[in-house]
């Protein structure tokens, strides 16, 4: 059974001991102390091990950004520049489901159809059964990059990159037999968002991001590109450390599929969003998050990626289930950056990374992996600076929680839920005229909304 310790104006300062957690404006610091310093020492592990070169995290929780931090180097050629939390990095595929988003925005508009041949959107496609439902999950049979012709440089124009696409083999048939992860196929779909967009909407592909995603979220630094002028930019580096050092202005032309930059807290801020259902509706969003099987009996026409047991939504990859269900894309670019966005809609809790160094996808799996261990469902939780920030926020731990400071906001709600014991040490002091919450009930794999009894 649940037990409940509610506290009214605790005064419970001997020596009024207070610890001050001092951090940049720019930085997000909404976490316990404990659990602060543990993602320090795991960013300090593979800044020190010149694993990455620099590295933006971000953490998403319950719903809210929680964490912001940014280490090591965002560029060191010709001399070297502190990688911070303003520093933005190229998100590359990440930006997939920013497309995959805009569209099923149309899809619950009425203006796109799932299953509709996408010749009733753009020419060149008479005859080959693609939908739209096939750009989404990597089923249209599109190339990838082996048998598609080169980008061009400068900024996306939709009529430009059709003629790219267009361009492209056809690697699989039919379409929805296989899987063959195509970033042609998914700057297709951007092409047709933009043309159905400046019809019906009177407003292209850009213009629906900021409309649909960038202003219901509150971003500002997420944002489309197609060279390194940013001056908020990282440098890339290549796997052996070297900086790129040459200027680039190739990403334009796929910008659906990987042109998107920003730096960590508004990639979080877009995080938040997906899961908080401020971009699209429960079921809208809920649908692209079931894995979509293939029709099987292939033909391989050229190339072919073997993505045949890939759990794959609608633009999101998929895995485990239940309360562990999560939804995940990565990104990775030539001119040197690593982008990982990770994240548990039923929990509400996640996390994003930016590196500006072209890492395997084993090592970006390790660094998650040390990230997520400490973030979800922690052992224990240790608040020993001051809680000064608003809003609801509930701190769960599989074991004990322990708080010495005092909380100074006026406009929260606070529970602690812990398995064992919470724990309130001298100095811990609650803000007059409003309750605090213990809960000794452990945390469950789940975080509890605020208002659960």
């Amino acid at each position: 059974m649940k037990q409940f310790l509610f506290y009214k104006n605790i005064i419970c300062i001997i020596h009024g001991l207070f610890f001050l957690h001092t951090v940049s404006a720019q930085e997000i610091i909404k976490l316990d102390d404990a659990n602060i310093t543990n993602i320090d020492n795991v960013m300090n592990t593979y800044i020190n091990n010149q694993a990455v070169t620099g590295m933006g995290v971000a953490i998403v929780y319950n719903g809210k950004v929680a964490f912001a931090k940014a280490k090591g180097l965002a560029k060191t050629n010709p001399s070297a520049v502190s990688f911070t939390t303003n520093t933005k990095s190229l998100l590359a595929s990440i930006s997939k489901t920013i497309t995959g988003i805009i569209a099923m925005k149309m899809v619950k508009n009425g203006h796109l159809s799932l299953d509709a041949s996408i010749d009733n959107y753009v020419s060149g496609y008479s005859g080959t059964a693609i939908t739209i439902r096939h750009l989404l999950n990597h089923q249209s049979g599109i190339a990838h990059y082996g048998n598609c012709p080169d980008g061009y440089g400068g900024a996306f124009n939709s009529t430009s990159s059709l003629s790219i696409v267009q361009g492209c083999l056809i690697c699989v048939a039919p379409p929805g037999s296989r899987k063959l992860y195509s970033t042609f196929g998914s700057t297709l779909l951007g092409v047709i968002i933009d043309k159905v967009g400046q019809a019906v909407y009177g407003k292209g592909y850009g213009q629906l991001y900021v409309d649909w995603i960038a202003n219901p979220g509150g971003i500002v630094n997420l944002i489309p590109a197609f060279d390194n002028s940013n001056s908020n930019l990282a440098q890339g580096h290549f796997s052996n450390g070297n900086a790129e050092t040459s200027g680039w202005d190739d990403i334009g032309w796929k910008l659906p599929a990987g042109g998107f930059i920003s730096n960590a807290t508004d990639l979080a801020k877009y995080a938040a969003g997906i899961m908080n259902y401020t971009f699209l509706d429960s079921v809208t969003s809920n649908s692209m998050w079931v894995n979509q099987p293939t029709s099987g009996n292939w033909v391989g026409l050229c190339q072919t990626d073997n993505f045949t047991n890939a759990s794959i939504g609608l633009s999101f990859f998929l895995s485990s289930s239940g309360d562990d269900f999560r939804i995940f894309h990565t990104g990775s670019n030539a001119h040197g950056y690593t982008s990982y966005m990770f994240l548990y809609p039923r929990q509400r809790t996640g996390m994003v990374l930016l590196i500006n160094k072209d890492i395997s996808g084993a090592m970006l799996e390790n660094i998650r992996a040390d990230l997520e261990s400490i973030v979800l469902c922690s052992a224990s939780r240790n608040f020993t600076s001051e809680i000064n920030w608003t809003g609801n926020w509930v701190y769960e731990s599989s074991s004990t929680i322990t708080a010495q400071n005092r909380i100074t906001s006026t406009n929260s709600s606070f529970v602690f839920d812990a398995a064992s014991h919470v724990t309130l040490s001298p100095g811990f002091q609650s803000v007059a005229g409003t309750y605090f919450r213990a809960v000794i009930d452990g945390c469950m794999g789940n975080i509890k909304p605020t208002n659960a009894q």
